[in-house]
């Protein structure tokens, strides 16, 4: 049956990602206070939880990198013009903007490669009525269209070999899985 990890993991708290390794979990939690969105690192083996120094004040979803030291995170620090997708320090707290929204769009969670360098993702363009899906290259930033228009749907999902994408595709009729 489902066990709560703790009384601090209910309430505000959302969009759990585990590491590679299966030893972490991060997800990240509301408060009253500034910053109100705080990532939270919680270790498996122990039950301790940290709470990442951060600057975010909205976190939509985060991913870990292969790497295990660091999350990919969509959201928006105190910085001006930062809403897009950051790298964070688990060391540190440290965020970096990767990418902005206005130059990637809004994003799904992405599946990311086991190397850490590609991201797959379905994205809405801003100024588009439609999603696409993409390959989103972490390293560069270069972003290449798989498919797109109005049957791409959220959440790519990829094999753990990273040979295959499957991807749930929704007509306006009919809903299917496309690898």
């Amino acid at each position: 049956p489902p066990k709560q990890l703790s009384p601090r993991s209910t309430g505000r708290t959302q969009s759990p990602a585990f590491s590679a390794d299966g030893q972490w979990l991060a997800y990240f939690r509301w408060t009253s206070g500034t910053p109100p969105c705080r990532l939270v690192l919680r270790s498996l083996a122990t039950d301790d939880e940290r709470e990442l120094p951060t600057v975010f004040d909205w976190i939509e979803w985060q991913r870990w990198l292969p790497d295990g030291k660091s999350l990919l995170v969509q959201g928006t620090t105190t910085l001006a013009d930062s809403y897009g997708v950051h790298r964070v320090d688990i060391a540190t707290g440290r965020s970096t903007l990767v990418k902005t929204a206005k130059d990637l769009g809004w994003l799904e969670p992405p599946a990311i490669t086991r190397d850490g360098k590609t991201a797959y993702v379905t994205r809405f363009v801003f100024g588009s009525s439609h999603h696409r899906l993409s390959a989103w290259s972490i390293e560069t930033g270069a972003v290449r269209d798989l498919a797109g228009g109005e049957g791409v749907a959220k959440a790519p999902g990829l094999s753990s070999d990273g040979l295959n994408l499957a991807v749930n595709m929704a007509g306006s009729k009919d809903r299917s899985i496309t690898i």
